[in-house]
């Protein structure tokens, strides 16, 4: 009788360690699931800002642009956006129109969210 309520508490605890590291693999997926449909929204939706600079530079006579987009992420979680622009043209203005152009830029930007964000000319 003792033998058997011993292996009738080895299954028992058995049985709930294979459920525990059951349910803790299927939290650990969505988690993972969730990071990855995360990250892919915010990269169409980077690419889509991009390209809305793209063609509002080029009906502003900048058609042709050299843009390039990069982020940081910080450890607590805030997002550093840093767009560069480069264009002949852009080049000569001077520093209050290239100012008043960066401001325009920063304003197609559709998605909302906390972080930093800035536009350098080149």
């Amino acid at each position: 009788m003792k033998n058997k309520n011993t292996m009738t508490v080895i299954i028992m605890f058995l049985l709930t360690l294979i459920s525990v590291f059951g349910i803790w693999g299927t939290a650990g997926s969505r988690n993972k699931d969730s990071a990855a449909a995360s990250e892919q929204y915010y990269y169409a939706a980077r690419q889509e800002y991009v390209q809305e600079i793209r063609d509002y530079l080029a009906e502003k006579g900048y058609a042709d642009s050299g843009i390039t987009m990069n982020y940081v992420t910080d450890e607590d979680g805030t997002v550093e956006y840093t767009v560069t622009i480069h264009h002949r043209k852009i080049d000569k203005l001077d520093e209050e129109e290239k100012i008043h152009l960066a401001e325009e830029c920063k304003g197609l930007e559709a998605w909302v969210d906390p972080y930093i964000f800035s536009i350098i000319f080149l």
